[in-house]
């Protein structure tokens, strides 16, 4: 930076540099973003938390299996009037 402002970079050089300040802020600026943002999550919605989706998805797959067969022995019933 000190080179740009003492006037001794100057043509291609000059443009590269800059080119490359302009890349690094735009990140820095959205990394700043994102951490602003789960911070703001984290106010928003604390009661967020971990969840064993091995327990959950067996837990639902039981309860359809339970659905499934009773419906196929509704299903049978109908059938054998």
């Amino acid at each position: 930076m000190g080179l740009i402002r003492d006037g001794n970079m100057t043509g291609p050089a000059l443009q590269m540099s800059l080119d490359k300040m302009a890349t690094a802020l735009d990140r820095m600026v959205s990394l700043v973003n994102d951490l602003l943002f789960v911070q703001e999550m984290e106010m928003i919605a604390p009661t967020v938390h971990a969840v064993d989706l091995h327990t959950a998805l067996g837990s639902v797959v039981d309860d359809l299996e339970e659905r499934a067969d009773d419906n196929e022995s509704q299903s049978g019933a109908e059938y054998s009037r």
